[in-house]
């Protein structure tokens, strides 16, 4: 029995982590384990209406645009993603408050009940999956919104039967999981479209929008492509968030919609989420561009595009870019924000494109400073060394994120050209580093 926050937290982390290390306790995905705690636990999954959010690029952000916009609405929305960046907590929500300690270690007893001592049998998300549901279920969740791990036809979170399935723009990740081809990638990722139901797809590569279209015949699913639907245009950019004019959603525009999330491309995952909510719409969902307003203003996503003060010029932009997409995203973003000297800052996990991301961001960059994260799954700051291929812009190799955060602002204090930009990216957990060394506010570069 947990008897303590700590006790509960030390149970869960037994199971395998695949995110973090090597999986070694489990060699094979399935949905067995998940479906055995979910069974154990009366299915809580059933007690609530679920929108299912796939892909490779923008699926973090276009849950957090869907939960807002559906809390704001009235209605009491659970949000479960992942990874998180301080504390595992933050993957469990409930109109925006996280999971609480109490709460964890109730519901941590109740998934240590439905998994009787089985640490082989199942995985750290599993875990926390079927806890999420279970919490939902308890706290009277309308609507949840959930984010899947890796892939979609075997991820734990597929267990949930979702009225619509949303898969946001399909690139090479996880390809020694996944497939090595895209169509192989766009399979595992429509593996949660629903049979009979409804899938909002962003644009796709030919190659993956052929795959989408197969499997939604023959599940005879509704595809809906979102730029036959919603247009959102950027009015405005800033680095706080942009402003975007919508199209298609209600009769006549959205005008100056504000979405504190910036970077432009955030302006796609907008039209992506608010497809969504139109054919939420067409089935019955009541909404106002109130609520759309609303929804916009209190999104909160951290780690993402997420700018701060550095010194007294300069800025930290900490972004967790892990693929050659989200890396072309950002370096775009970058480019269009003035800047003397761009210090990249760069930590990865070993199942990552290293060598395509560091082409682009290369490109983009004054100067990379690889980072060792502390996990066996991460790239050490020799091996990005390595694999590197502007080698002449690497002239630091950090051990941890203290030594990197250290050099760069080293550098931007002596520089007569002074750094106006550092950016810490390649993985979401290096944006939590940052956030860890640094303290949750930052105070420490101001």
């Amino acid at each position: 029995m947990h008897r303590s926050y700590k006790q509960a937290v030390e149970w869960l982390n037994r199971f395998s982590n695949y995110e973090k290390n090597s999986h070694t306790l489990k060699p094979a995905f399935s949905l067995r384990g998940i479906k055995i705690l979910t069974n154990r636990l009366s299915n809580p999954q059933r007690s609530f209406k679920s929108i299912h959010v796939a892909g490779t690029v923008g699926k973090g952000s276009v849950c957090a645009i869907l939960a807002s916009v559906i809390q704001a609405a009235g209605f009491r929305t659970g949000l479960y993603t992942s990874p998180h960046l301080m504390d595992f907590r933050e993957r469990i929500r409930i109109n925006g408050r996280m999971i609480s300690r109490k709460e964890f270690v109730e519901g941590a007893e109740e998934l240590r009940k439905a998994a009787r001592e089985g640490q082989s049998e199942y995985t750290y998300f599993e875990i926390l999956t079927a806890l999420a549901m279970w919490h939902f279920r308890r706290c009277g969740v309308e609507y949840a919104v959930v984010e899947t791990g890796l892939g979609g036809r075997l991820d734990a979170t597929r267990i949930v039967k979702p009225e619509t399935a949303v898969i946001t723009p399909i690139g090479h990740d996880h390809m020694q999981v996944l497939g090595r081809t895209l169509p192989a990638i766009a399979a595992e990722k429509a593996g949660i479209i629903p049979y009979n139901g409804i899938v909002v797809t962003a644009q796709q590569r030919p190659l993956a929008m052929k795959v989408l279209k197969n499997i939604s015949k023959r599940r005879r699913a509704r595809l809906v492509q979102v730029e036959n639907e919603v247009n959102c245009n950027v009015i405005k950019s800033a680095t706080d968030g942009i402003y975007i004019k919508v199209t298609g959603l209600f009769d006549g525009e959205l005008n100056k919609l504000f979405l504190p999330l910036a970077g432009e491309f955030q302006a796609q995952n907008a039209a992506i989420a608010l497809t969504t909510i139109k054919m939420m719409m067409r089935a019955g969902f009541s909404l106002t561009p109130k609520y759309v307003h609303d929804g916009f203003s209190a999104v909160r996503f951290g780690g993402r595009m997420e700018f701060h003060k550095l010194g007294r010029h300069g800025l930290l932009l900490i972004d967790g870019a892990h693929n050659p997409s989200g890396a072309g995203a950002l370096a775009a973003a970058l480019r269009k924000i003035p800047h003397r000297r761009l210090i990249i800052v760069v930590g990865m996990m070993k199942d990552k494109d290293l060598r395509g991301v560091l082409r682009i961001l290369s490109d983009a960059a004054d100067e990379i400073v690889p980072v060792s994260l502390s996990f066996s799954r991460a790239f050490t700051a020799g091996e990005i060394l390595q694999v590197a291929e502007q080698k002449h812009k690497i002239k630091f190799c950090a051990d941890n994120m203290g030594e990197a955060l250290n050099y760069v602002l080293r550098c931007s204090g002596r520089s007569s050209r002074r750094a106006d930009i550092v950016c810490v990216t390649g993985s979401l957990y290096a944006v939590g580093e940052v956030y860890k060394y640094l303290g949750t506010d930052l105070h420490r570069l101001h």
